[in-house]
């Protein structure tokens, strides 16, 4: 790892750094900074000098009462969908910040704006949540849908990926074509040993007597 750039004394918004205070999880340097409003703060190195971090988490506070205050859908389910995504991007104390701010996952600065994130998702649907389409990127249009729990299920990143026939489908997608289920399919691949072909033949077992 190269030398660190020494941020020490910058003034990034309302942090003003005061060390290099370590590293997280993800090995990223992270600087002890103090807000404006009296709060200390570690913050990742990159996400000051990009502008992603401004504040302690105060700036957003009042982002999110001044948008309130201009539309009154601070109760709504949308509302709180767009303040838990906002959250996760970028209020550090989130409990979810590791899996996604922490790990470059940002939202697309149109969507900062509660207003505009509405007009282009719209209230969400019956049974639906919202989910990036891949998600090893951020929150933007082209990459956010609707989606149902399977949908989701579908999209994760440790799902397996399985072959067939020259068609490529994940295990669940596999299963609900040919009728299986998820977890004999596992157990051919994983404890028995068998070739995608046979994990995937429905009524393997019963035609050669074996699992």
């Amino acid at each position: 790892m190269g030398k660190p750039i020494d941020m020490t004394g910058n003034r990034y918004g309302r942090l003003s750094v005061i060390e290099m205070s370590g590293y997280n999880n993800h090995n990223q340097r992270l600087w002890r900074c103090v807000c404006d409003c009296g709060n200390e703060s570690e913050v990742i190195g990159f996400l000051l000098r990009q502008g992603q971090t401004k504040s302690c988490g105060c700036l957003l506070k009042e982002s999110i009462a001044a948008v309130n205050y201009k539309h009154g859908k601070s109760k709504s389910q949308i509302w709180n969908i767009h303040r838990s995504m906002m959250d996760r991007c970028y209020l550090e104390t989130s409990h979810a910040y590791s899996r996604y701010g922490g790990r470059g996952i940002d939202v697309c600065e149109r969507w900062h704006d509660f207003e505009n994130f509405y007009a282009d998702m719209g209230n969400k649907p019956k049974g639906m949540s919202l989910e990036r389409v891949d998600n090893n990127k951020g929150y933007f249009p082209d990459n956010v849908r609707w989606a149902n729990s399977k949908d989701q299920a579908n999209n994760r990143r440790s799902n397996v990926m399985l072959e067939l026939n020259g068609k490529i489908q994940t295990m669940q997608q596999w299963c609900d074509e040919l009728g299986l289920r998820i977890g004999t399919v596992w157990a051919r691949l994983n404890v028995y040993g068998y070739s995608v072909e046979k994990a995937l033949t429905p009524g393997w077992r019963a035609k050669n007597g074996c699992a």
